[in-house]
């Protein structure tokens, strides 16, 4: 094979990675839309230790009928008021109908009370169907660069491209 086709094919790789990495980056809920299955990082140890802190926690869309006490699910709630939704990962402790809708009381892991919310199904995300335990801590640290990785990547395609631009140029003089 060629040595600008093979640099071309693994640049046009590195866009194709760019572009998943920057998307599930920038907007994360596109990719759990397209694959319904999405991964978090948890953060606090109301889950522990089921779920210790810095863990990847894999989470799957599945039908909310199916769900049960004790299911550990992962929800959009707005905790404090403040700063809009954020991603919560509890346990089921009770499900009810309330007005013809389907309500569920979560509970941490760390207590036996519940939280002082209610969520509904919109709410729900999916249902945690893998935890990796430490792996958080990666991924933590590469989010932090993960702007000025993307951009020196692509960068390096635009370098690559015009590289060879210039030599198909060369090449028919």
């Amino acid at each position: 094979m060629d040595k600008t086709l093979r640099t071309m094919i693994i640049d046009v790789l590195v866009i194709i990675i760019s572009i998943v990495i920057g998307v599930s980056i920038l907007f994360p809920g596109k990719i759990y839309n397209v694959f319904k299955h999405g991964s978090y990082v948890v953060i606090s140890g109301s889950m522990e230790p089921i779920i210790p802190v810095n863990s990847v926690i894999v989470v799957k869309s599945v039908d909310k009928s199916t769900l049960k006490v004790g299911d550990i699910i992962t929800f959009s709630y707005d905790v404090d008021g403040k700063n809009g939704p954020d991603m919560v990962t509890h346990a089921i402790a009770q499900i009810e109908y309330k007005e013809g809708e389907r309500v569920y009381n979560t509970k941490p892991e760390v207590s036996n009370e519940w939280d002082d919310w209610l969520i509904s199904d919109s709410d729900i995300r999916g249902k945690v169907i893998k935890i990796v335990p430490k792996i958080g801590i990666v991924i933590l640290f590469l989010n932090k660069f993960a702007y000025p990785i993307l951009i020196g990547l692509n960068l390096l395609v635009v370098y690559q491209i015009y590289k060879y631009m210039n030599q198909r140029r060369s090449s028919r003089r």
